[in-house]
């Protein structure tokens, strides 16, 4: 007899209706069809077999069976006679065989049903002790091989909703598995709240490659489809990991509307999947993909979801889920149909009690994935670490209430149960998370942060960083925490890689680095392992990476991290040889304290290729060795140098900056007062030339990151009409042969940077046609790719076609042979030539240029302009800070965006009377009404402002392509009680000052005064204004139609940067940091600039004091400044 209220009882109704089935796919192309009617009746077989073995209602049993279908007929034959079934991993791995002797300890009489070869490959894993186990275990066994089908059906027993339908062993994540009790009351609740929330359909149809020992692939995509009687598809585990786009071809066939996968099986699948290729699936079916067991990666979801588009994936589908064993299944469910959401918060806010800091930062921020609201029958608190509930959007652990949540683990102690759960059913889930607007957001294990400096950081979000990097393979790492002496937390990086050779220094090196920019902290110990611990689920067993590493002796600690500095230090590129040897012949000449770091950090690891440039982390320096130059440096200058200096300075060269800028002795006064510009070496020419001011810089910015491609020039047109590539070809190589920068490439000349002209390349546009799976916008920034200066030419044009007689054409140049006037010249030039017209001789090339600068450096004229720039920093300019939304972090993160606004005709026209009336030009006058704006967002009125000039000195250059911009670094003191025509004539005079004082080099100003070079913002100014009358790239090729394209940037040069184009409507570009600012604050900037243009033009005699700004935002930021700085 079946009660209602079971799950059994929902599976009886179900088989008397329509005839529904379960269909295993065990290979690409074999498959069996089961019938639910047919799946119950051999279960009932298969309990013939257990009961004639002598097991009996709540006796247990450990199912162990590779087949998914006999798996199903083995756990329903235990719920049909009473018998509890234990689901079981049948991989014969170690951890997986430690469980095993674990969970038999704890019930000892239970049987096994698993298969022959299954057991056999634990005796290749086991050692002598655990063979006696292993033949304790043998003589329950039952062999599904052995079972009978002739004899008959099993007794079907009395089920009530308060007997146990299963116990989930949990996955051991946390140390001895414990057996979760999932009673038929807690599944049928649970099932339930599933099919509310997820707005199940009769039209749905399950497709799963979840093991079914796991309980999403059982209960959510294996019971419920069976109960609900709907179809469902069964893909075998190993088949998905053979071939992980199977399970997408098998929903497009199928035509599931369900689908379901963690984190990993995403990834896994990316890792395999081609974007070149059409797979012809169609996802258009998919309503729902569930996402949970295991942590969200924002990046990844994203990513699958962009890439499925090409397919028809509706893009709401991803269904984020959080729960655990404990609640059966399911604690919380996204809405259907509501986009996948996430929150970014800032890392340094993730102790329990803290509220959360919302960030757009890329460094310091955590992007999580919100998880859903609360289900039925769940109920979730957030809690302090004394169990009080913490308000909305605070950090706390994460406890649960309800029905299906469980009453507690099996065969435990009265005891034990008080340490997880309340008196009033609060069960502490062991997670952390926070609230916000009734959808939960899991932060991470509570068991699974470390603390360094004394704070919190996420192992998960470690792992997460990590698994970005290119040298990590797919689940490639895992982070553990291990206690000192001392009891101080110290963290353990595991990478999966067997031996320490060049490819695991690689590895490492890219884990220094990026914990240190990412986290700003070092790990203690990074080690290889041959094989990552993972649960019997997949998740990763950190406690266990804990345990191996403690269980390593210590001779056997030190001969390995013995063994990776040896190899990290062969392991040094001709590369990095070059351009250290280029920054230190070149441009640098080692003060005192450079070459004092230098000599002690050599002393320290005993090496002695050390350049001003390398990073302490690169070089293999962890806390002890921190510690140690820390130390050997206090015994020079007098102070301790802590380790969070290196930390916030990890190159001996902004190490030596702080040492000079913060230690104050006498030897340390000197080299301040001493401190030289940088000299350059002068050399004969030969086949080679010398490089310009402006060049050198550029290409010591390239070798310091030559995969950067901040430092292009690109520009993109859309052309539409008939495009003669041949012509276009022919004007290409022409424009190559008629400038010599464009044929340059540059070379190592005996520790010198020097420049080669070519005398014939043989160059030739590149040609594309888009492919139908391929978006233009993506192929557009693909296109713009970093350049290799040893190879001419430095410039490429790219036609891709996309329709019929429609083309996008790209010009790409590296900024080393060109700038903003270079590119139009080019281009009026490559019109010219494509319509047939011909061009005048031109008579200077770009070295010409480089002579007239080394010559007029040592001209009378030239120390003038040199006097006339430190005469207008002769107050050396204090440290200004912009007032940010976000706090400004040690790293520079060039993250950025672009806004685009403009001012109407009528206000243009207006600004444009202003410097008629006042003699100025429009720059003056835009520059005069920006920097009142820009007053606002700063502490002080004493305000420098960089803006670009085209730097060519005479008529000769006009024509000439090459890099010549220059850029002026002009200071203005604002008083704000003159009137604002009195204010603009000060400005007048400070830029015709400017102007005639232009050749003379910002690098050059920026070493005369001294200016300490910091890793995270610019020298002497943070904002930059430009206004574009130059012209606008326009492109004309005879009939062809051209409109410019605007690329999307997602990078900024500098804090904010300001370009005013001059049309009848002033049009304006904001560039900012994403990293520093919200897109809010530069609205109202760019309000704030308008508003002082509308009052200025109706009175140009209006006094600055009186002009309405938002002074309310800089008063509340100086005071929150003023609290941060005192917050020790």
């Amino acid at each position: 007899m079946i009660n209602k209220n079971t799950i059994l009882d929902l599976m009886y109704k179900s088989i008397q209706g329509k005839n529904e089935s379960i269909t295993f796919i065990k290979e690409s192309n074999i498959e069996k069809k089961v019938l639910y009617k047919e799946l119950y009746s051999k279960s009932k077989l298969v309990l013939k077999h257990l009961q004639d073995r002598g097991l009996k209602k709540g006796d247990e049993v450990i199912i162990r069976l590779s087949d998914n279908e006999k798996f199903l007929y083995t756990f329903w034959a235990c719920l049909l006679g009473g018998i509890i079934p234990v689901p079981f991993d049948y991989l014969a791995t170690s951890a997986n065989f430690n469980k095993l002797i674990k969970i038999y300890n704890q019930i000892p009489k239970s049987f096994m049903v698993t298969e022959e070869d299954i057991l056999k490959e634990l005796h290749h894993i086991s050692d002598d002790e655990a063979e006696v186990n292993l033949k304790d275990i043998e003589t329950k066994v039952i062999y599904f091989q052995d079972i009978n089908s002739d004899n008959g059906y099993g007794n079907l027993e009395d089920i009530v909703e308060t007997d146990i339908a299963f116990i989930q062993y949990s996955s051991g994540s946390t140390g001895n598995p414990k057996g979760v009790v999932i009673t038929h009351e807690n599944l049928m609740s649970n099932i339930e709240s599933i099919i509310i929330g997820s707005k199940h359909t009769v039209e749905d149809r399950y497709i799963s490659w979840m093991p079914l020992h796991h309980d999403l692939g059982l209960t959510w995509f294996c019971l419920m489809p069976m109960v609900l009687n709907v179809k469902q598809y069964n893909i075998a585990t190993s088949l998905f990991l053979k071939d992980p786009l199977l399970w997408l071809e098998k929903t497009s066939e199928k035509g599931a509307t369900i689908l379901v996968s963690p984190n990993f099986g995403y990834k896994y699948l990316l890792e395999k999947y081609e974007d070149s290729k059409n797979y012809g699936w169609d996802l258009s079916r998919v309503r729902l993909i569930i996402n949970g067991a295991e942590p969200i990666s924002v990046d990844i979801v994203n990513e699958f979801i962009k890439k499925m588009k090409k397919y028809n994936l509706n893009q709401n589908t991803m269904y984020t889920v959080y729960g655990l064993a404990e609640s059966t299944l399911i604690v919380s469910l996204a809405i259907p149909g509501e986009p996948f959401q996430s929150i970014k918060i800032d890392r340094n806010y993730l102790s329990v009690g803290d509220k959360i800091v919302r960030t757009k930062h890329r460094e310091n921020g955590i992007e999580l994935a919100i998880e859903g609201i609360k289900v039925r029958d769940v109920d979730f608190r957030i809690t302090d670490l004394k169990h009080k509930e913490l308000p909305d959007e605070h950090i706390g652990q994460i406890e649960i209430r309800g029905k299906s949540v469980t009453k507690g683990y099996y065969k435990e102690k009265a005891s034990d149960r008080k340490t997880y759960m309340s008196d009033d059913g609060w069960l502490n889930t062991g997670d952390l998370g926070f609230v916000t607007n009734n959808y939960l957001v899991v932060a991470a294990r509570q068991k699974e942060i470390v603390i360094i400096n004394g704070q919190n950081y996420y192992l998960y979000d470690i792992e997460q960083v990590l698994e970005k990097l290119d040298e990590i393979p797919i689940e490639g790492v895992i982070a553990s925490v291990v206690s000192s002496a001392n009891n101080e937390d110290l963290l353990i990086i595991f990478v999966k890689h067997e031996l320490i050779d060049d490819k695991f220094i690689n590895k490492y090196r890219a884990i220094v680095s990026t914990l240190n920019k990412e986290f700003g902290i070092q790990a203690y110990s990074i080690l290889p392992i041959k094989n990552i611990p993972k649960t019997t689920s997949g998740k990763l067993q950190r406690y266990k990476a804990a345990e191996i590493y403690k269980q390593l002796s210590q001779s056997e600690k030190n001969n390995m991290e013995s063994t990776i500095k040896q190899v990290l230090k062969s392991v040094n590129t001709e590369y990095r040889k070059n351009a250290y040897k280029i920054l230190e012949q070149s441009e640098y000449k080692l003060n005192s304290v450079e070459k004092k770091v230098i000599e002690i950090t050599s002393s320290v690891l005993k090496y002695n290729e050390i350049n001003i440039f390398d990073n302490f982390f690169d070089l293999g320096v962890n806390s002890i060795l921190m510690k140690q130059i820390g130390e050997d440096l206090r015994e020079v200058y007098g102070e301790k140098i802590l380790p969070s200096a290196i930390y916030k300075n990890p190159t001996i060269k902004e190490l030596s900056d702080y040492i000079i800028e913060h230690v104050d002795t006498p030897n340390i006064k000197l080299e301040k007062k001493n401190k030289k510009n940088n000299n350059y070496y002068k050399i004969k020419m030969d086949d080679y030339y010398k490089l310009s001011e402006e060049q050198e810089r550029q290409y010591v910015l390239n070798c310091l990151d030559h995969k950067s491609t901040n430092y292009n020039i690109s520009v993109v047109w859309i052309l539409d009409g008939k495009l003669d590539l041949k012509q276009l070809n022919y004007a290409f190589m022409k424009l190559v042969e008629r400038h010599e920068s464009l044929r340059t490439s540059f070379h190592l000349v005996k520790g010198t940077p020097k420049q080669k002209i070519h005398k014939n390349l043989n160059i030739r546009l590149e040609e594309n046609k888009l492919k139908k799976d391929e978006d233009l916008e993506e192929v557009i920034s693909k296109s713009i790719k970093p350049f290799d200066l040893t190879m001419a030419p430095l410039i490429r044009i790219k036609i891709i076609n996309f329709e019929k007689d429609k083309n996008v054409m790209i010009l790409d140049m590296h900024h080393i042979i060109g700038d903003g006037a270079s590119l139009e010249i080019l281009v009026k030039e490559l019109e010219s030539l494509y319509c047939g017209r011909n061009l005048s001789k031109v008579d200077f090339q770009y070295k010409d240029y480089v002579m007239y600068q080394y010559e007029f450096m040592k001209s009378v004229m030239y120390l003038k302009e040199k006097e006339f720039w430190n005469s207008m920093y002769e107050k050396k300019p204090f440290e200004r800070e912009l007032i940010t939304d976000y706090k400004r972090y040690h790293t520079l993160d060039n993250s950025g965006k672009r806004i685009y606004k403009s001012m109407n005709k009528e206000l243009s026209e207006k600004i444009k009377g202003i410097g008629r009336s006042n003699n100025c030009t429009l720059f003056m006058v835009l520059l005069a009404a920006f920097s009142i704006t820009l007053s606002n967002y700063y502490y002080e009125d004493d305000i420098s402002i960089g803006t670009p000039i085209i730097g060519r000195p005479n008529k000769n250059f006009y024509e000439v392509i090459g890099l010549f911009v220059n850029t002026l670094a002009i200071r203005l003191h604002l008083n704000k009680s003159i009137t604002f025509e009195e204010y603009l004539c000060y400005v007048k005079n400070i830029c015709i000052d400017a102007f005639s004082n232009e050749e003379y080099q910002y690098n050059e100003l920026v070493n005369h005064l001294n200016v300490t070079r910091k890793t995270n913002k610019n020298p002497i100014f943070d904002v930059f204004f430009a206004l574009q009358n130059a012209g606008t790239s326009d492109l004309n090729l005879n009939q062809i139609l051209a409109k410019k394209y605007s690329c999307k940037n997602n990078s900024a040069r500098f804090d904010i940067s300001i370009d005013i184009y001059e049309k009848e409507e002033l049009s304006c570009v904001l560039e900012y940091r994403t990293g520093l600012f919200k897109e809010e604050t530069i609205l109202e900037m760019f309000s704030d600039f308008e508003n002082v243009f509308i009052q200025v033009a109706n009175n140009s005699k209006i006094k600055i004091n009186t002009i309405k700004c938002i002074q309310k935002r800089q008063n509340d930021n100086k005071k929150n400044s003023m609290d941060f700085s005192f917050n020790f």
